[in-house]
């Protein structure tokens, strides 16, 4: 049986370790037994059981095992009851006897319920679920998450608490739960609340042409944004999965907005990806050709500073949109990301040390609008299976480092 406080938790725990039962004093009588009243009904059981395993044609009396004489002696129980525990089965009923009173004296002291936050023995930040009859402490977060009251360092939040330090812990506790429950699997649910944003536009050579022309008449980066937006097929037409999915100007909080997040979603379930456009006018490089102008920079920090928010609210961003949250399911502070900016037509001489790099250290890659055009046109034009097509986005991603 499941309890959501502490106080139903510990009644449970004290009818298990209550004293021996009228029933089991009556049948020791029967038996010939003497057994003191205020044996824990647990060992009392144990002794019975052997008492009459002849009679019940019961397994024999066995010597106690090493590990339970161990687990007593730290339990520092051994002495008091060193005749009690030559059998093995007294000598685990009473070692189950101490375990359930230490986790019942834990836990009247803690009083924790449902919803509070705590710390356990490896430092993280969890939510209490539930308990159970024995005691254990049930972590939200799926996968069967779960700690005894001895784990438990301290108390970081109590349901209903909305001081700044319970919040900032809440939130810690929510978003390692969202990344401990994340999970690829697709589901109705999940393509139902993004079907919003669902691309069903037929991305066709003429719509590449215009965004071309759009491309080579824009100072910036705005004529690009809202024509992207506008024709919201254009930039998952790079991914490969069968549902694909674009979100335009996705706000982060009070303090950014994302270009574009896009996702596909094939066997492996869903997968994101974060879209930054800067400037066509940029040349990438400086011109020493190894590091980065001030706008393709401007383009990696907006990353970054993106995946830092996303690490600290993961959970918001992957809550449900029907439940106030981004609707993001399994995004992450590591998601794939593309910086758009300059034409190769600007582009200073360079190895392409810098992007390599980041790359294949952080996942941004960055590209010019040439490479946006060219991907586009080939994606759309290849004949063959989708998973073979050599123009599309693919997962792992395997750039050849085109500009």
């Amino acid at each position: 049986m499941g309890y959501s406080n502490w106080t139903d938790t510990t009644n449970a725990l004290k009818e298990a370790t209550a004293n021996m039962t009228p029933q089991q004093s009556a049948l020791a009588t029967h038996a010939g037994l003497t057994i003191d009243s205020e044996t824990p009904h647990i060992v009392a059981a144990a002794i019975l059981r052997i008492a009459l395993s002849n009679a019940l044609a019961l397994p024999e009396s066995r010597p106690t095992k090493d590990y339970v004489v161990e687990a007593l002696t730290d339990l520092g129980k051994l002495a008091q009851h060193v005749v009690s525990i030559s059998d093995h089965d007294i000598a685990e009923a009473w070692l189950t006897y101490f375990r359930l009173t230490q986790r019942l004296k834990i836990l009247s002291t803690l009083m924790i319920n449902e919803g509070d936050v705590v710390q356990i023995n490896n430092g993280d930040l969890v939510e209490v679920s539930s308990f159970d009859g024995e005691g254990r402490v049930f972590l939200k977060g799926g996968r069967g998450l779960r700690v005894w009251p001895d784990e438990i360092i301290s108390i970081e939040g109590r349901h209903g608490d909305n001081s700044v330090s319970a919040e900032r812990n809440r939130t810690a506790a929510e978003n390692l739960a969202a990344l401990r429950n994340a999970t690829p699997a697709w589901s109705v649910s999940r393509s139902d609340d993004l079907r919003e944003y669902e691309v069903t536009e037929q991305v066709t050579v003429d719509l590449i042409d215009e965004l071309e022309s759009v491309v080579l008449t824009a100072k910036d980066e705005a004529p690009i944004q809202q024509f992207l937006q506008l024709h919201r097929g254009l930039l998952p037409a790079l991914l490969g999965g069968r549902d694909r999915y674009c979100m335009p100007q996705v706000r982060l909080g009070s303090q950014y907005v994302a270009d574009f997040i896009m996702g596909d979603v094939d066997s492996l379930g869903v997968r994101w990806v974060l879209v930054e456009l800067e400037t066509p006018r940029s040349a990438i490089y400086l011109s020493n050709g190894k590091a980065l102008d001030k706008f393709a920079r401007k383009g990696v920090d907006q990353i970054t500073e993106w995946r830092s928010w996303l690490q600290d609210n993961i959970a918001y961003a992957h809550r449900s949109r029907l439940k106030d949250g981004l609707g993001l399911p399994d995004i992450s502070n590591q998601s794939e990301a593309i910086v758009l900016v300059g034409s190769r037509s600007k582009l200073v001489s360079s190895k392409d040390a810098k992007r390599r790099e980041l790359r294949e250290r952080l996942s941004i890659h960055v590209h010019t609008y040439d490479w946006l055009l060219e991907r586009l046109r080939g994606a759309i034009s290849f004949r063959g299976p989708t998973a073979s097509n050599p123009h599309v986005f693919k997962r792992p991603t395997r750039e050849d480092g085109g500009r």
